[in-house]
């Protein structure tokens, strides 16, 4: 069944929005654009549970993180803290990720919201890095064939050295990119 698509007259919510208060941007995760809407009309979308369309791209765009997708993006930057992730941080590109503190604050300005890191899809791995990683070649195929970490054995000290190697060479691991959590660094020249 398909969904019906709602576009949104903005002149007119503008208008209120400039006399009632700020206008919220956001960035449409799948072309990049600038959308500018009313607070009220973003809370409209919300409350109502209707999709929101991109003109540009008319990809469905998701305004709120849940409580569990702002934990793992949170647990996924802890572990990533030692390695230099590059963020984006409010259409801010290039921001280096260097704190998280007692109340979730990235770098002692953004919430958790605000902030999407740059990463590489397993897609993008190369050959060399098939190689060169800490479970070897043939287990390194068998998860990104499958995309399924069940389907392998490995031991416990393996596992973690393999995620630490996914998280300093800023690999998705958890699959944030497709969940818009995370940006593609493919082809950025941004590491």
């Amino acid at each position: 069944m398909q969904q019906d698509k709602m576009y949104i007259d903005m002149t007119e919510h503008i208008l209120v929005k400039t006399i009632y208060g700020d206008i919220v941007r956001y960035t449409c995760p799948n072309c990049g654009s600038i959308i500018e809407l009313h607070e009220h009309t973003k809370d409209m979308f919300i409350e109502n549970d209707i999709p929101y369309f991109c003109e540009d791209c008319d990809e469905p765009i998701k305004f709120n993180m849940t409580q569990e997708e702002k934990e793992e993006l949170l647990q996924d930057l802890c572990a990533r803290l030692p390695y230099g992730v590059i963020l984006n941080c409010c259409d801010i590109v290039g921001e280096k990720l260097t704190a998280i503190d007692e109340n979730g604050l990235i770098n002692h300005d953004y919430d958790i919201d605000e902030v999407k890191p740059y990463l590489f899809p397993l897609s993008s791995m190369t050959e060399e890095e098939k190689y060169n990683n800490p479970i070897g070649l043939s287990q390194m195929l068998t998860i990104l064939a499958n995309r399924n970490w069940e389907c392998i054995t490995i031991k416990h000290r393996d596992l973690q050295r393999l995620i630490n190697w996914f998280n300093k060479n800023h690999f998705d691991w958890r699959g944030l990119i497709p969940k818009g959590l995370a940006k593609d660094a493919t082809n950025l020249n941004i590491y």
